[in-house]
């Protein structure tokens, strides 16, 4: 009786740990991604405003947008495609970790000449990000125009 008792304590508390930390790591996944998603779209947009591509950085924010309405409907109709992502590291297999570096070092050089306007937790962030060496953007040669 004793040890039965002992046995259904720890499986609660394996459970409930297990429940714990892999909720924080589905969230914290999710938040990553969706910040790297975000800070793609942003850079791509003030990249395109600031050459005065405003046609191309319209279009790109709509993009965007639609892109989030879209995520939203599905995380909203479909879950657990979204969560069997997060949790189960098929990320990890489809080269996100290579993609989110890629994005953050565009994003580093390109907001570089204005790191003193950012907050101070955004100025620690960017100078860790660890540049990665950039393949030639499909999309830039449709920047330039």
């Amino acid at each position: 009786m004793k040890t039965a008792i002992i046995a259904v304590v720890t499986a609660i508390i394996f459970v409930i740990s297990g429940y714990i930390f892999g909720g924080y790591i589905g969230v914290t996944r999710i938040a990553r991604a969706s910040n790297y998603a975000t800070l793609m779209w942003l850079t791509n947009i003030d990249k395109n405003l600031q050459q005065g591509n405003i046609d191309r950085a319209k279009k790109l924010t709509f993009l965007a947008t639609d892109g989030s309405f879209g995520a939203l409907e599905q995380i909203d109709t479909i879950p657990l495609s979204f969560l069997v992502v997060v949790l189960t590291g098929i990320s990890s297999k489809l080269g996100m970790k290579e993609l989110h570096e890629q994005i953050a070092t565009r994003a580093k050089q390109h907001f570089a000449p204005r790191l003193d306007e950012f907050s101070e937790a955004s100025k620690i962030n960017i100078q860790k990000i660890v540049e990665v060496e950039l393949l030639q953007s499909k999309c830039s040669s449709s920047n330039k125009k």
